[in-house]
């Protein structure tokens, strides 16, 4: 591991797993100071540098946890890679689904970044990055209520960017495609779901967390300053092949 040259926070939702866990591995090892939300009580990460905070962030409570937690720790990086999926045909989504995946995909977003944004000011810098999805900007069958979650974040990244932009804070998307994790790969789904997902990607293979957590990595680097406002897309080329219009 890399000396600890950054000592800069960096809080990272949704942080137990797939994407977020990789990206907690990924900064841990570049010097970051590495704290990762997750819903589990427990989590188990390569180092133990990693702190790990439990809490519910579908929950008003668990907001609010992780909201005092920013006022006391002050962290000037913010990565908000939690997200859920419910879905179903449009006509068929209750309430409950819709509630829960606005609340765990948009507000809890809202909530922690408007509690980040104050301490990024006062320092003069500040990186938000929000792991998104392909679909946030493609739309899909079945899945309305997911991909109007990512709208949502698109349309708050570039909004925040453009507001606190004057303050040193950069914020922008990750737009993730198909990335082999367990939330990809479902039990019953397994290596058969796998190929049939890399034959639809021009690379002909699907994305390992890892280089989401790589581009992480740079986006929240002052290499990356005059970043700020855009959606960077990791998909292989899916978006733009011919097989974005299929069901999947």
């Amino acid at each position: 591991m890399s000396e600890k040259t950054n000592c800069q926070k960096v809080l990272i939702t949704g942080g137990r797993r797939g994407i977020g866990r990789s990206t907690a591995h990924t900064l841990n090892q570049e010097g970051y100071s590495v704290i990762a939300i997750g819903k589990s009580e427990k989590a188990e990460f390569l180092n133990s540098d990693i702190r790990y905070i439990q809490a519910d962030l579908s929950t008003s409570n668990g907001i609010d946890k992780i909201c005092d937690f920013i006022l006391s720790e002050k962290p000037v990086i913010l990565i908000n890679c939690l997200g859920i999926e419910k879905n179903s045909k449009f006509t068929q989504i209750t309430k409950e689904d819709y509630n829960i995946v606005m609340r765990t995909n948009v507000t809890s977003h809202v909530e922690l970044s408007k509690a980040v944004i104050p301490n990024m000011i006062e320092n003069g810098w500040g990186k938000i990055v929000f792991i998104t999805s392909i679909w946030g900007s493609l739309g899909a069958r079945n899945r309305a209520v997911y991909c109007m979650s990512k709208f949502a974040l698109h349309g708050l990244a570039l909004s925040l960017a453009d507001e606190y932009g004057k303050d040193g804070i950069c914020v922008n998307c990750i737009a993730p495609g198909f990335i082999n994790i367990d939330e990809t790969s479902n039990p019953g789904r397994g290596k058969d779901r796998n190929d049939f997902l890399s034959s639809k990607i021009p690379v002909n293979r699907m994305g390992q967390p890892e280089e989401i957590g790589k581009t992480v990595k740079w986006l929240i680097s002052k290499d990356s300053d005059y970043i700020s406002g855009q959606v960077i897309v990791v998909d292989g080329g899916f978006q733009n092949s011919g097989s974005r219009g299929e069901e999947f």
